[in-house]
């Protein structure tokens, strides 16, 4: 029995070293160990590239162990994958309720709401499709020697021209979520210049979201979002939500 018992632990030990850093996580998650399983999920995200998936489970362990910040940062980059991922969506705004902080809409900002339900990943490939899609209307155009084939495929060329621009023009007005980033450090505030000792414009609590404007030595100029209340944070304290 004890034999066996040594056996069951050393398979166990083999099949963690070699199971994948996500599988790693999840045990870890399962078991309660919520630092390791951040540590195996940052991990996979090294190993594997960005997941709105991982992004998710990430922002739940911080989340357990109380980093509101890096709870907000994983929920916020696991929509901007996956804008549909209810889960994500919830648990951001129960968290953001129990901060007191404020909903911020940050996607499509002054866009209609049904841009902001495509990623802008999605939205690249409406416009490759759309570019593949005019190539072959215009070459079966050339190929047909039918006048009423040849209308139609300068008709269905127009549409996939209209869409094409139409989503270029929704890639380059959503360039600004670039410049979002989310506060990770608590007790910060918006200050009226660059300097360690100026005044106190308004607080930043951990999980606020931001837009960055410009920079000076240790100092980003940032505008709080939602509102327009701007100031100076450390660049220490925060994080860009774009995944990375």
């Amino acid at each position: 029995m004890k034999a066996f018992l040594i056996l069951w632990f050393a398979l166990t030990l083999l099949a963690q070293a070699g199971a994948p850093p996500f599988v790693l996580a999840q045990w870890s998650a399962e078991k309660g160990d919520w630092e390791q399983a951040i540590s195996s999920y940052s991990a996979a995200l090294q190993y594997e590239g960005p997941s709105a998936s991982v992004y998710y489970n990430l922002g739940f362990c911080h989340q357990q162990t109380g980093d509101a910040g890096r709870a907000v940062l994983a929920y916020e980059r696991c929509l901007a994958l996956s804008p549909r991922a209810a889960d994500a969506q919830n648990n951001l705004t129960m968290l953001r309720k129990e901060l007191s902080l404020p909903d911020a809409k940050i996607r499509a900002r002054d866009l209609p709401a049904w841009i902001a339900w495509i990623s802008r990943d999605e939205w690249f490939l409406v416009f490759l499709t759309a570019s593949v899609l005019l190539v072959a209307l215009f070459w079966c155009a050339w190929l047909s020697s039918r006048r009423n084939a040849r209308f139609l495929c300068f008709a269905a060329s127009a549409f996939a021209c209209t869409v094409m621009a139409g989503s270029a023009w929704v890639m380059k007005q959503r360039e600004s979520e670039d410049l979002l980033a989310v506060v990770l450090a608590a007790d910060q505030s918006l200050q009226l210049s660059p300097f360690p000792t100026s005044e106190k414009v308004t607080s930043c609590p951990a999980g606020s979201v931001v837009s960055l404007e410009q920079e000076h030595g240790d100092y980003v100029f940032a505008e709080l979002t939602p509102g327009n209340t701007r100031g100076w944070l450390r660049k220490d304290s925060l994080e860009k939500i774009a995944p990375r």
